[in-house]
């Protein structure tokens, strides 16, 4: 089979395009994409080989020369090319045609047509008309300028009602045209346009399914797409924009999320859900073990990309009214969030029907069953979860009144299941539901002095001059220390913190260590550093490596110093692993349950004192600027919106990094650790982890005290139990009933007691291995220095998977448990940071209650250690 539906291949037709001399070979698109085009049409050589048996006028037809085609082949071309010709050859030539020329589409940039008019973005947004047509008609949109409400009285355009779309955008090239025109001043009538005036513009499968099943035949349609209502290629209008997205969205009339194109099982899985919404139905469904099959067309539809978004989020929780569509099927939201919450209240039912393939087969099959997940995790569950708690509405259920969760929670701990395709925007698209983050009325308690510009000066100068120290800020936390300004500014621009504001040209590094820094100052706590949060870099497209190798340069990847935890070290990995399984063990910092009330005290809830490093370049200042054509379109953006090119926007040169990716914090060295168990996998506890808390190792001859060591048991449920409770003492009971089904060689393995089945495992058993498992998955058990009064270690305990012999064990100061250093080879006297670790005897400050004379914050005197 030929490569013609590989995105990077061009075939025969392009070759047409491609004789010397011709208009597109001189043009410098042409000469830019030639590489590629060679490639291709290398790989075409190979595959088509038996057609060109099989046609004589295929013979030789592959020959390319460096500046065209043989005499010969542009002779064939001419003859496929003109059905004047007729006879076989202009048949079979015009079949090969359409067939390249559709293979041509796809590895060909389209070039949108269109040119957008301007608007005051910051007060005014466009709406997309999509004119009224038949199923098959292509499709025609008008964009128009509308007034935001908040913006309406400052705005020369009055506020038009229009519906939200919410969707999954999706990763394919966006080939599919629409045909754009621009405003004919019509609003609540039918839009009469000229087809002469349209412009071709280009946008992805999903979106194109949409919009054609949102036209109606009869009337036109009002809808605000973010693809197509944003330039997406103006870098100041779209930040502008994205800061009144949770605006767009809450005025919206209705927000319609769309799930995708339907399929064959799209009317039964929505016919379920609302049976499921019959409490009694719901009953006789889960008793009915013949019929659990339908279960997973439940678990398929919360695996659906749209699910998996992270800027759904935003557009659903503040969404007034919200319809869900899937093809030509749709439910309101609150009935559809409710037959999700009631799927959940039975998913361990559920589970225990499909959690075994029947088949060898299904073992690779993602959908065969339920046990490769956990449906808790999915981002469908924590969906509906968040839009029901994360606020308090109005009694209609519409405006939100009160938001009740800080940003730190909804990004480190509530969101990690959703992905999103800019790294920014792990932070970005969550910042309108926190409650830290909304806009406050002035601090009546401002200080006098702070009200003067003049003043206001004196204190950036205050904070620049002393590096980012994390103490300086902590007086200003409360107020704003912006000057008075006239006019009447956006109140959520204005209130919002500098460092925590969209901002696209900021360095990865500088956006996950400024919303770090402002974590630590808004919680007075260094938990941050042990949850694992941060997004993976952008991932480049095929087209832009493939790019890269022509080009002979390699892919640069930003460095991320150590103590910005990685979304790689979460439970379930990056947003889709849950997909695949567990990965990592659970935080011991405590997830969203109790928000800010700490699981442990390692440093006695003493406040931290930290520095966070800045560049000594100083960064572009805002008069450093350059023109900038707002039509040039940057490679993260390939393939979206193009804006016009009429005018040039003043945009700042690139800024050198903020931070230096340096963090400096006090605390205390603990021990050293100085022997290592292998890691937990799969649930497998190692023998060494037994032997390293005084149980005898497994022979013939061994005798086994009546109860399990103390601080064996506490260690391997972190001496707590579920949602950082204290740890039932019946644990003691069940970890020695456990220990006596160790294999062979000493091991444990957890899995054989969960696949025992309901019945046949006691029910404490599998509490207490359920916890064990969030507790030791991939981690590694632990020694510390031996002394000379007594045989055992100092410490036992358990530490990350990358922890190594010699590493050293830390208390810092505002840390809430020890963590795990290790000095740099590169770097001497600097620290990596590997990661938490529990401490028996060592998690509740009994380290520093036996160190009284620790002086007071800023612990003037003690040591500190800079993380790289």
């Amino acid at each position: 089979m030929c490569c013609a539906k590989s995105s990077n291949c061009a075939g025969p037709a392009a070759l047409e395009r491609h004789e010397g001399g011709g208009a597109i070979a001189r043009s410098e698109h042409w000469r830019r994409r030639q590489p590629l085009l060679m490639q291709c049409i290398t790989k075409c050589r190979r595959t088509a080989e038996p057609r060109r048996r099989t046609s004589k006028y295929l013979h030789n037809s592959y020959r390319v020369r460096s500046f065209g085609l043989s005499r010969k082949q542009k002779m064939m071309d001419e003859d496929h090319r003109d059905p004047g010709n007729g006879g076989e050859a202009s048949a079979k030539g015009k079949g090969r045609s359409g067939h390249w020329e559709k293979a041509k589409q796809e590895v060909t940039p389209k070039i949108n047509k269109y040119r957008y008019t301007e608007i005051e973005y910051d007060n005014d947004i466009r709406i997309l008309k999509i004119l009224k047509g038949g199923k098959d008609d292509p499709l025609m949109c008008m964009l128009f300028p509308s007034a935001l409400p908040s913006s309406e009285p400052r705005s020369k355009y009055k506020s038009y009602p229009y519906i939200a779309l919410s969707y999954f955008w999706g990763i394919d090239d966006p080939i599919h045209p629409v045909e754009m025109f621009h405003d004919t001043g019509v609003r609540d009538g039918m839009a009469v346009v000229q087809l002469a005036t349209g412009r071709k513009f280009y946008i992805r499968k999903n979106l194109d399914a949409a919009l054609r099943q949102f036209r109606h035949p009869n009337r036109d349609v009002d809808i605000w797409v973010d693809a197509l209502c944003i330039n997406q290629s103006d870098v100041i209008e779209k930040k502008a924009q994205v800061s009144r997205m949770h605006e767009i969205y809450s005025e919206a009339q209705e927000v319609v999320v769309w799930l995708g194109e339907g399929n064959e099982e799209t009317r039964k899985t929505f016919e379920l859900l609302r049976s499921i919404l019959n409490l009694e139905r719901l009953d006789q469904l889960i008793k009915d073990k013949s019929k659990h099959e339908q279960w997973m067309l439940i678990v398929k539809l919360m695996k659906l990309p749209w699910f998996s978004r992270r800027w759904v989020i935003q557009e659903l929780a503040l969404a007034r009214h919200a319809t869900v569509r899937w093809g030509d099927q749709s439910m309101p939201w609150e009935q559809f969030a409710d037959a999700i919450a009631l799927f959940m209240t039975r998913h361990d039912e559920i589970k225990a029907y499909l959690e075994k393939p029947k088949k060898f087969s299904d073992k690779k099959d993602p959908n065969a069953h339920l046990g490769l997940m956990e449906p808790r995790a999915l981002g469908a569950n924590t969906l509906v979860d968040a839009t029901t708690n994360l606020f308090r509405r109005s009694d209609d259920g519409g405006r939100i009144q009160h938001r009740l969760v800080n940003l730190e929670v909804l990004v480190s701990s509530i969101f990690l299941a959703f992905e999103a395709s800019e790294p920014r925007d792990t932070i970005y698209a969550v910042l309108s539901l926190a409650k830290d983050t909304m806009p406050r009325p002035k601090s009546k308690g401002r200080a006098p002095w702070m009200e003067d510009t003049k003043h206001y000066a004196v204190v950036n100068f205050m904070k620049a001059a002393f590096g980012g120290a994390v103490s300086i800020y902590k007086y200003f936390n409360s107020v704003s220390l912006a000057p008075e300004v006239s006019g009447p500014p956006d109140p959520y621009s204005v209130s919002l913190d500098d460092r925590i504001a969209p901002d696209y040209e900021k360095s990865l590094m500088d956006v996950c260590a400024d919303f770090m820094e402002y974590c630590v100052e808004t919680s007075e706590s260094l938990d941050i550093l042990c949850r694992h949060w941060a997004p993976m870099q952008k991932r480049l497209t095929k087209r832009q490596k493939l790019q890269l190798k022509i080009e002979g340069r390699e892919e640069k990847k930003e460095h991320m110093p150590t103590w910005i935890p990685s979304i790689e070290g979460h439970v379930y990995g990056e947003p889709l692993g849950v997909f695949e399984g567990r990965k990592n063990a659970d935080s011991l910092v405590g997830g969203v349950e109790r928000q800010y009330q700490q699981h442990y005290r390692a440093s006695k809830g003493l406040p931290p004192e930290v520095t966070f490093g800045k560049s000594k370049e100083k960064t572009t200042d805002d008069e450093d600027i350059e023109d900038h054509p707002s039509s040039q379109t940057s490679e993260a953006d390939e393939g979206e919106p193009t804006g016009s090119d009429t005018r040039a926007e003043k945009l700042p040169r690139p800024r050198l990094n903020k931070f230096d990716g340096t963090l400096h914090v006090k605390g205390f060295k603990l021990d050293t650790i100085v022997r290592l168990s292998g890691r937990v996998l799969n649930g497998v506890i190692p023998h060494e982890a037994f032997e390293y808390a005084g149980w005898p190792k497994k022979s013939k001859d061994s005798t086994y005290p009546e109860d399990a060591p103390e601080r064996l048991w506490r260690t391997l449920v972190a001496d707590r139990g579920p949602d950082g409770t204290n740890a039932p003492t019946w644990y003691r009971r069940a970890c020695r009933e456990c220990l006596n089904h160790t294999n062979t060689n000493g091991d444990l393995n957890t899995n054989e007691f969960k696949d025992l089945g309901l019945d046949d495992t006691p029910r404490t058993m599998k509490l207490f291995l359920e916890r064990v498992r969030g507790v030791v998955w991939c981690r590694k058990f632990f020694l510390t220095g031996i002394t000379r009064t007594e045989k055992r270690a100092k410490h036992y305990g358990l530490a990350p998977s990358g922890a190594r012999e010699n590493d050293i064990i830390c208390i810092l100061f505002g840390c809430s448990v020890p963590v795990v250093l290790r000095e740099s080879m590169e770097q001497p006297g600097r620290f990596e940071f590997i990661g938490e670790c529990y401490v028996h005897g060592q998690m509740d400050g009994e380290f520093l209650s036996l160190h009284p004379d620790i002086p007071p914050h800023p612990y003037k005197g003690v040591q500190g250690f800079t993380l790289i």
